[in-house]
Order: structure tokens, then sequence, then C-alpha cells
């Protein structure tokens, strides 16, 4: 896969799973919070706030992240010093996210959002991983990919704060 196509295709892979999300989420956590914290009750803050997070919330944190991938993108095609290794941090991270949603998805024992897409773009993620390794080899990725999945957390934690 040329590196043009590897980039490209993360930004839409992030739109086109992030749409499921906001489509859903909102309308999924009302339906399931009762059940949800009833079967985890360690995560009662998190399910209560995730429930008080409308749509138009939820989707503008998805946008703030997109932009970064958008602007992450740019910079790895702009030949930007450690350009791959931001844009690799990002994508591990998002590809740590898919993976999460299988998880979630065993542990309630049916959908959650995020899972269809996470389902049908895992093999991608897969192909790209394995183009990723002319450019660095697996210990750099797996660095990187905890160096992502760490700025997201923080991320997200920001977005979902504001």
């Amino acid at each position: 896969m040329s590196t043009l196509n590897l980039v490209l295709l993360f930004p839409m892979m992030f739109i086109l799973h992030d749409a499921e999300e906001i489509l859903v989420q909102h309308r999924w956590m009302l339906s399931h919070r009762e059940r949800l914290m009833l079967k985890f009750p360690s995560m009662r803050s998190m399910v209560e706030h995730l429930s008080r997070l409308n749509t138009w919330s939820f989707a503008l944190a998805a946008a703030e992240e997109l932009l970064l991938i958008v602007l992450a993108t740019g910079y790895v095609l702009s030949d930007g010093a450690y350009g791959v290794e931001i844009w690799s941090a990002l994508f591990m991270a998002f590809f740590i996210h898919l993976w999460v949603h299988l998880l979630q998805a065993v542990m309630v024992r049916g959908y959650v959002p995020g899972l269809i897409t996470s389902c049908l773009l895992l093999p991608f993620t897969f192909i790209m991983m394995k183009s990723m390794m002319h450019l660095m080899n697996g210990w750099e990725l797996m660095a990187w990919g905890i160096l992502g999945v760490v700025f997201m957390v923080a991320n997200l934690r920001l977005t979902h704060w504001l």
C-alpha cells in the first residue's frame, strides 16, 4: 500500500467510525443506562456522564479528534519532522479503540455504538499496520502506539470535561 493511500485512509476511517458512534451513542446510552450501572457498578460515574452527553457534544468531541488526525495527516504528507511517528501514534490509538469496542460488546453481550464499523475496519487496520512495518519495526510501532493511547485518553478527558 502506498504511503499516500495509507495516510489518507485514516481520516476517512475515523469519519466512518465516528459517524456510527455519533448517530447512536446518546439513544443507546439512555436505553442501556440502568442495565450498565447494575452490571458495572464501578463504572457508574462514567455511565452517568456518557448518558448526559448529548449528540451535539459528542459530535463536537469527535470533530476535535478529527482535526488532530487531519493535522497529523497533513504534517506527515508535508514531510514534517517525526510526522510518520506522530501519525502512527494516533493511528495506533485508533486501532486500539476499535478493539475496545469489541471488548465492550463481549462485556455487554450485545451491540455497542461503534461495533459495526470496528468489525468492518479492523481488517483494513491490519493491512495498514503491515505496510507501516516497512517504515518502522514492531517495537517502535508499539511504543508510538502507547504514546498515542496516552495522548488520546488525555485528549478525551479534556474534551469530555469541556
